[in-house]
């Protein structure tokens, strides 16, 4: 029998956290004896079969037979479906150093339009990127959203139901190139001033949850209009704010710099698979097909009847607690909200103080404990993570040093930190009070939310609400120490 409070605590604490994360995961998948008008991923994956059959690079074979495929698919359910055969050249490629490379190619784009009632002129734009690398099929990247698009159509087809605004559905190719079939259709003034409202769904493996990771800037019409329509809302705005400051592009970069306001989505579970030849369709998480379905589906028919003039307002914060339940509030509010989470840091200090809880000295180790601490487990798992890829050389194989076994490491990388981290503080808490110990931890993380908050304006709600409700704990603890509080304070961490 545990002895230990302490432990009780550790265990409901990862009891949680294993919770949280298993109700994150896609939707399951729906079979084909669906109705016409609900989307079915066993449907779309006939599409994705024939689409993934072999690698299909631009400029080969391989390739022109997937965009006549999917030119006639358009073209069987009536929609006004042509291939845009341009020239594009990018300078601005994530692959590119220093702006010193060019690449250009002579690009198809495939260009299908379900024509609305209204005369607008502004239409919602969905795109995937048909072309896949040399080496693999390319089911995840990105056959996955191009089946997708093609059981989408087939949906709003057999529904019968019409729509004020266009909806243009293109398909580009040379994406794995640098953009190439988004920058070709971007250099047609005309065609980039009629889209509203741009659907990009791009994936970086072949499983999870469908996740919205980047928005245009000025992103408060779109994430509340996304968080209305979409069938499984997933993502957060530390999403989109360390999307902003990396050089990673997708077709949707071409379009967010000529000013489209618009929703960015994929899956990214399953890494190991990205660009690799087991990137196939029979390794494709059905449900991860079923998310970019259901969502891409239930957006095309929310904006579809939704006026497109004004997809600008101030940003927004945004963040997903458990099962795609997603807050949102404005990014206005957060400078308050920082303002008293530290505040009441700094009157937890105060009132320890005043009860002689804590004391300076262990207040000044307990800093920097912490931040030596943080810093000591972030290096020991880089190191772990070389000496792995030294063993077995294989992995330098994959991106990231990734293997197909990758889980296993990183749950053994956590438990060795958390180990480290429950001994250096067994010790601590021998020399110092509770008080002292947690005064020292809340003060490191009151300075990295302000810090945070320069960087990522809209992404403080990572530490912002865990430090507020842990800093309501302890001040609640002061007064009833009991076991309950800290739990409580916990909880939203987890």
């Amino acid at each position: 029998m545990l002895k230990s409070p302490g432990l009780y605590l550790l265990a409901g604490s990862i009891l949680i956290a294993i919770w949280s994360i298993s109700l994150n995961s896609p939707p399951a998948p729906i079979d084909a004896t669906a109705p016409d008008t609900v989307f079915s991923s066993e449907r779309a994956a006939v599409y994705l079969n024939e689409i993934c059959q072999r690698p299909h690079s631009t400029g080969t074979a391989e390739n022109k037979h997937v965009r006549e495929y999917i030119a006639e698919t358009c073209r069987k359910f009536g929609l006004e479906t042509e291939i845009q055969n341009t020239t594009a050249v990018n300078r601005r490629a994530a692959s590119f150093q220093n702006g010193s490379a060019v690449y250009s190619a002579n690009v198809f784009n495939v260009v299908a339009r379900l024509k609305g009632t209204g005369q607008t002129g502004k239409s919602v734009m969905v795109m995937g990127h048909f072309d896949s690398q040399p080496n693999t099929p390319g089911a995840g990247d990105d056959g996955a959203s191009v089946a997708a698009m093609l059981e989408t159509i087939q949906n709003l087809k057999s529904s019968g139901r019409k729509f004020q605004n266009d909806i243009v559905f293109l398909f580009t190719d040379a994406e794995e190139l640098g953009m190439l079939g988004a920058v070709g259709y971007a250099q047609d003034t005309v065609q980039l001033k009629e889209i509203g409202i741009l659907l990009n769904f791009d994936n970086r493996g072949n499983s999870g949850p469908l996740n919205m990771f980047e928005t245009n800037p000025q992103n408060g019409w779109v994430v509340k209009e996304f968080l209305k329509a979409a069938d499984h809302p997933f993502g957060n705005s530390l999403g989109y704010e360390i999307y902003r400051l990396l050089p990673n592009d997708t077709d949707f970069s071409i379009f967010r710099r000529a000013g489209i306001s618009g929703l960015n989505q994929g899956f990214i579970y399953g890494y190991v698979n990205y660009h690799s030849p087991t990137d196939k369709p029979g390794d494709l998480d059905r449900g991860s097909l079923q998310h970019s379905g259901a969502n891409m589906l239930s957006l095309v028919k929310h904006f579809g009847n939704t006026s497109l003039e004004n997809t600008k307002a101030d940003n927004v914060s945004y963040f997903d607690i458990a099962g795609g339940w997603i807050v949102s509030h404005p990014a206005s509010w957060n400078p308050v909200l920082l303002a008293i989470c530290v505040l009441m840091v700094i009157a937890y200090i105060a009132l320890a103080w005043r009860k002689n809880a804590i004391t300076i000295k262990g207040v000044i180790i307990s800093v920097l404990m912490f931040l030596a601490l943080v810093i000591s487990l972030f290096l020991a798992g880089l190191l772990l993570s070389v000496a792995i890829g030294a063993l077995y050389p294989a992995y330098k194989n994959f991106y990231s040093y990734n293997s197909y076994n990758a889980v296993f490491y990183q749950v053994a990388i956590i438990s060795a930190g958390l180990l480290i981290f429950v001994l250096v503080y067994k010790f601590l808490l021998r020399k110092f009070s509770l008080a002292s110990v947690m005064s020292g931890v809340l003060v490191v993380l009151s300075a990295l939310l302000v810090l945070m908050y320069t960087a990522m304006p809209t992404a403080i709600f990572i530490v912002l609400f865990p430090l507020m409700f842990c800093t309501g704990g302890c001040i609640a603890a002061l007064y009833n120490p009991h076991m309950a509080i800290p739990i409580v304070g916990s909880f939203p961490a987890l």
